[in-house]
């Protein structure tokens, strides 16, 4: 999977709390041969959810403020930066949804994902644009099969939305490991999210 020779990382450690809090690495040499010491990862230490993907309280808006707040561009590699797979990319043995860190943008930017408790590093040019996207903040949808000890949540600002549901509500409430859970919502919003079912068609008749 990975076509680099020799990298050494020493006394890594990424912290990810919905915002960055700190990363520091030392990178030599490309990518084969990986050697990591004294490393910790805590990328699930907590995490945004929306239910949308665009407007004021969408996952495109929040990354890009939290991107802004840190001081870069949206569309730049930054050290730390969380990003997450849109596209299947099968030659590299990754897939949508599999999300990783950035990390060595002084040299060459790579992505950093955990594989069965092992670092996997894939340069950034290797793989296409349209295949990646921020990922401090994702989808609800995204979420699923995910769990993270803290989560702040946003639901829709505006009633009868569709996503507005409880369906929605519970899929993000139940990725939470119950340390903490924000709900950004109003009394209306978060009624309405519980009070409504989406009614699906199985196409299955009972009689």
């Amino acid at each position: 999977n990975i076509p680099c020779q020799n990298v050494v990382i020493r006394t890594c450690t990424v912290v990810h709390c919905g915002s960055l809090l700190g990363v520091g690495s030392e990178v030599s040499g490309g990518i084969r041969n990986l050697h990591v010491a004294n490393c910790t990862v805590q990328e699930d230490v907590a995490r945004i959810l929306s239910a949308e993907r665009r407007g004021m309280r969408g996952i495109e808006n929040l990354n890009r403020e939290i991107i802004k707040s840190l001081g870069f561009k949206a569309d730049v590699p930054f050290d730390g930066k969380m990003m997450i797979l849109t596209k299947n990319q099968s030659y590299f043995d990754l897939y949508n949804g599999d999300s990783g860190i950035v990390v060595n943008c002084s040299t060459r930017p790579m992505l950093m994902l955990k594989r069965k408790g092992n670092f996997v590093f894939y340069p950034l040019s290797l793989l296409p644009s349209d295949s990646l996207e921020p990922a401090f903040a994702i989808t609800i949808h995204k979420s699923q099969g995910s769990g993270y000890p803290n989560i702040m949540m946003f639901l829709p600002t505006r009633k009868g939305h569709p996503l507005l549901n409880r369906q929605i509500l519970y899929t993000g409430v139940t990725r939470t490991k119950k340390q903490s859970l924000t709900i950004i919502a109003t009394p209306e919003t978060f009624k309405a999210a519980c009070e409504t079912v989406i009614e699906r068609d199985t196409g299955i008749e009972i009689q």
